[in-house]
């Protein structure tokens, strides 16, 4: 909204450009909201003490899967809702290098409820 009275042109040649700016500030929010929750993801298993590195896992696989789909990359980073996966996964592995303790995580069952 703040875009649009800045930008307001009659012609409405800069209206588009207050509408991109809007979208690039709020997809910024989103980005950075996305990286706050995979933060407070990781600390909430490393209190329940639940192995935090199937999180880097999980989001290899999703990388994974955008490279063999081919969807990787077909949006400009600047306007998608979540940071990049490599991002991510950087930021999780680091801070799994930082972790004190990596082992006497509590093991999780199956998805499939039977017993390993």
């Amino acid at each position: 909204m703040i875009f649009g009275v800045f930008f307001h042109s009659h012609d409405q040649t800069l209206d588009v450009l207050s509408n991109g700016s809007g979208l690039l500030v709020t997809r910024g929010f989103s980005q950075e909201y996305e990286l706050e929750a995979d933060d407070f993801g990781w600390k909430y298993l490393v209190a329940a003490n639940i192995d935090p590195h199937g999180m880097i896992e999980m989001f290899q696989k999703l990388k994974a899967f955008d490279v063999r789909s081919k969807t990787a990359n077909l949006l400009p980073q600047a306007f998608s809702s979540h940071p990049a996966l490599d991002k991510r996964i950087a930021r999780l592995e680091r801070r799994w290098k930082n972790l004190p303790d990596k082992s006497g995580f509590r093991p999780l069952a199956p998805l499939d409820g039977k017993q390993p």
